[in-house]
């Protein structure tokens, strides 16, 4: 379990719904600054997140020194457009249209 507050919103992995897993394209090492694997997860008010780890050019990147990155573990907060854009990369058809219908337009 882990929990985390970001701009007063509580997000904690045992309380919300696992939705998939959800990460970097395959082929990258884990020692790759662009490699990063979350799972990502809706909360029982319906704000999106992920809880994962990556490198210093991935989303879990932290600045570090006056002017460099380093890759991070945590929980990052998701806007509804951002967990929909990340969801297409990883996650199937049925996934998607099961977690984010109401997000989602006909073509």
């Amino acid at each position: 379990m882990t929990k985390a507050i970001i701009n007063g919103k509580i997000f904690n992995t045992a309380t919300a719904t696992e939705i998939g897993s959800i990460g970097s394209p395959g082929g990258l090492s884990v020692s790759d600054f662009w490699f990063w694997e979350a799972t990502l997860y809706r909360s029982p008010k319906g704000n999106y997140f992920m809880e994962g780890e990556g490198g210093a050019r991935s989303p879990f990147a932290q600045p570090y020194n006056t002017n460099g990155w380093i890759g991070s573990a945590g929980i990052v907060a998701l806007s509804p457009e951002d967990a929909v854009a990340y969801a297409e990369k990883s996650l199937s058809s049925d996934t998607l249209l099961e977690h984010f219908a109401d997000h989602l337009t006909e073509g």
